[in-house]
């Protein structure tokens, strides 16, 4: 995408521009389909450390549980990434649901993305609580890949679902409070320092998903 004359590289750097959806699934059918093994979805979440989804990451871990983070994060979702994303969250008695759903028609990269969601998700949950969360449940809307190991290895648990609706994670709950200072926006470099101004900008037909385009680099 760096490559492409119509993305010039202040514009894939600018935390207010998002690519347009075809244009990032196309990226990610590219990229599942020279990936060497299964796993390009659990991969791209494993390069995309705290700060990497900028205002997205300060979301999460800004509030003062990891629930109250969470729904944070979901509520401001739409403004960050495809208008028809939605996330979920909901509490049962000892455990945490977040779930993500998205109406966009998924291509053959879709097993890529729902465990990137995912696998980011959780990594989000654990970076925010300072603890390494073990998920109870995980599920997928997506085929199953011809082998397991690497979500085994991603998120720590062999009970998982496949062919659902949307992906939904079940976590462990607790009220956890934050171990750790929470992601500020201003400790990267070159980049929007107030993070509620996206909630002011008018929406353009490009707003942020930077963070997966550098990532895939």
């Amino acid at each position: 995408m760096s490559a492409d004359p119509h993305w010039p590289p202040d514009a894939l750097a600018d935390d207010f521009t998002r690519p347009p959806t075809e244009s990032l699934l196309r990226l990610w059918e590219l990229f599942t389909a020279t990936a060497a093994t299964p796993g390009a979805g659990v991969r791209v979440a494993d390069a995309a450390e705290l700060g990497r989804l900028h205002v997205w990451d300060y979301l999460f871990t800004s509030a003062d549980t990891l629930v109250a983070g969470a729904r944070l994060a979901a509520e401001r979702l739409p403004l960050l990434v495809d208008p028809s994303a939605a996330m979920t969250v909901r509490e049962d008695g000892a455990l945490l649901t977040i779930g993500y759903s998205s109406e966009t028609a998924w291509t053959a990269a879709a097993d890529g993305i729902h465990e990137f969601i995912m696998a980011l998700i959780l990594r989000r949950s654990r970076e925010t609580v300072g603890r390494d969360l073990i998920p109870v449940h995980v599920g997928f809307a997506h085929d199953a890949p011809r082998t397991h190991r690497h979500l085994i290895d991603a998120f720590g648990h062999q009970r998982r679902g496949l062919r659902r609706p949307d992906q939904l994670v079940d976590l462990p709950h607790r009220r956890y409070s934050h171990r750790r200072q929470p992601y500020r926006p201003a400790e990267r470099p070159g980049t929007h320092s107030d993070p509620h101004a996206v909630r002011r900008r008018p929406r353009r037909q490009r707003s942020s998903r930077a963070g997966l385009a550098r990532a895939l680099r």
